[in-house]
């Protein structure tokens, strides 16, 4: 199965084994091969004969390995998928964090005391931290809506009556950018001045319609049927803390860059706590969608590559060491006098693990044994 195949398959609505599999290919045996298979899959008895085929036959590993010799890049997604997946989940997350703190903010102006662990910060944190939201933002939807090359096809996802998956993030995605537009615009603006009610209201939609957008670039991968290795709920969970988290680290970076008399130390360590409970949930779900790819049927083969295979170094090294080790540490270690060094640093390694993220999962779909026709008719 080609590596455009399945983003075309989604970019169309179907995403369904076999659906639209007859006008793709090119005429020579790999190609043959692939729409056969593709075919093949849209049969549960059939599907089930490869997943055993797969669990049964890890002498071929080797072989299987040398079929996905593959550069960075050559994913079934392209890079511009790939940026959009990174860019929109740390968007949204941004979004998710920096409602928050507007609320939260909200709610110290009306304690009389306040709490240990209150997170109220100045405002030209919200006026930098809003603005580079809304850049990363529109970023990542500019490289969705290049990757599609079509932008009617984008609106029609606005103006379909029917409900899936690609509608609803659609809605939701344009949502969260007119709140971040809002909210940036209220920030960098001096006389534009929003009502509390009004800003309430925007926050709490910026905390829903943005757990909606994070989780969305998992579900989006999720709904792959033909790729076993993304057929788990865990997936969507592992993008949402993740995206969350760079969203901290987008806060972090605004935090850095923000001149200020206001005491926001003691916001700083809420914060950092927050970020490593995180980090903690992102290591346990990463450990389980490891596990879970050990032992599902038919999806060995990326579990192998991702441990001691290409993507290993992302996994240990960018995922395991610096998206999670490095920036649990440095938290823990936040001091005054050397405050905004030690969050860029810490935003640094949180950004290059979300990514890393990113990357390994795409690019397992590479090692999924459904995407390896050829391996089955040598088994045959």
């Amino acid at each position: 199965m080609s590596h455009r195949f399945m983003w075309q398959l989604l970019r169309s609505g179907r995403t369904q084994p076999g659906d639209g599999s007859a006008d793709y290919g090119r005429g020579d045996g790999a190609g043959c091969k692939a729409r056969r298979l593709n075919d093949a899959l849209a049969g549960s008895k059939t599907h089930n004969n490869l997943w055993w085929a797969a669990s049964r036959h890890h002498a071929i590993l080797p072989s299987v390995i040398k079929y996905c010799d593959i550069t960075l890049w050559s994913f079934v997604f392209n890079a511009l998928t790939t940026c959009y997946l990174f860019l929109g989940g740390t968007g949204a997350g941004a979004c998710v964090v920096l409602s928050f703190l507007e609320i939260m903010g909200r709610c110290h102006g009306c304690t009389a005391q306040p709490s240990r662990w209150s997170l109220l910060l100045p405002g030209e944190f919200f006026a930098r931290a809003w603005a580079s939201c809304l850049i990363v933002l529109s970023v990542g939807i500019l490289c969705l809506v290049v990757d599609v090359g079509h932008p009617d096809r984008l609106l029609s996802l606005f103006l379909s009556p029917t409900f899936s998956p690609l509608s609803v993030g659609a809605w939701t995605l344009a949502i969260v950018l007119l709140v971040v537009l809002l909210f940036t615009i209220r920030s960098v603006l001096d006389n534009v001045v929003l009502p509390t009610g009004v800003s309430v209201i925007l926050a709490v939609a910026g905390i829903g319609f943005g757990l909606v957008v994070c989780v969305y670039t998992g579900v989006l991968l999720e709904s792959l049927v033909s790729v076993l290795a993304f057929r788990t709920i865990l997936l969507p969970l592992l993008f949402l803390v993740s995206s969350l988290s760079c969203g901290v680290a987008l806060a972090f970076i605004a935090l850095a860059f923000t001149e200020s008399r206001f005491p926001y130390l003691q916001p700083l360590h809420s914060l950092a706590t927050i970020d490593g409970v995180l980090i903690g949930v992102e290591a346990a779900i990463l450990l389980l969608y490891l596990g879970w790819l050990s032992i599902a049927p038919g999806t060995q083969f990326a579990a192998e590559a991702i441990t001691v295979g290409p993507f290993a170094p992302l996994f240990w090294g960018g995922i395991g060491v610096i998206g999670l080790v490095v920036p649990w540490i440095l938290e823990r270690f936040l001091t005054h006098g050397n405050a905004r060094t030690q969050l860029l640093w810490i935003a640094l390694c949180l950004l290059v693990g979300g990514l890393c993220v990113r990357l390994c999962v795409v690019g397992l779909s590479a090692y999924d044994v459904t995407q390896m026709p050829s391996v089955f008719y040598g088994l045959a």
